[in-house]
């Protein structure tokens, strides 16, 4: 899962490094407890989101569009599940206007042990 060779292992870690950047923007916006300076880190955030995410769908169409990393499912492809679903908390439908990212939510998604993991979890 972390690729074939070590050009392709960093590669992945590069997406998975960009992601976690997108996600950790996040945290500062979940936990505001003040509703005003929660309304401008949204804001903030949603610029930075729009712009990282812009970054990993050309990233994405560089690399064929199917997988981040060696035209085979990495952690990154992974991980790129695992964000969305946490921007979801945040931004309704991230991926939406990344037609890419969302091809690869989906596919993410149905993978067997995913979509299992998915209906059976926790609320």
């Amino acid at each position: 899962m972390a690729g074939r060779n070590n050009l392709e292992k960093a590669e992945a870690d590069e997406i998975v490094d960009a992601l976690v950047d997108i996600q950790n923007a996040g945290y500062g916006v979940m936990f505001c407890k003040d509703p005003e300076k929660k309304d401008q880190l949204l804001e903030e955030f949603k610029v930075k989101a729009k712009t990282g995410l812009t970054q990993l769908e050309s990233r994405l169409k560089s690399r064929g569009g199917q997988y981040f990393t060696g035209n085979q499912l990495t952690w990154a492809d992974l991980q790129l599940f695992n964000i969305l679903e946490f921007l979801k908390a945040l931004l309704p439908a991230p991926a939406e206007n990344f037609p890419l990212l969302k091809n690869l939510e989906t596919r993410v998604g149905d993978l067997p042990n995913i979509r299992k993991w998915i209906e059976k979890r926790p609320k």
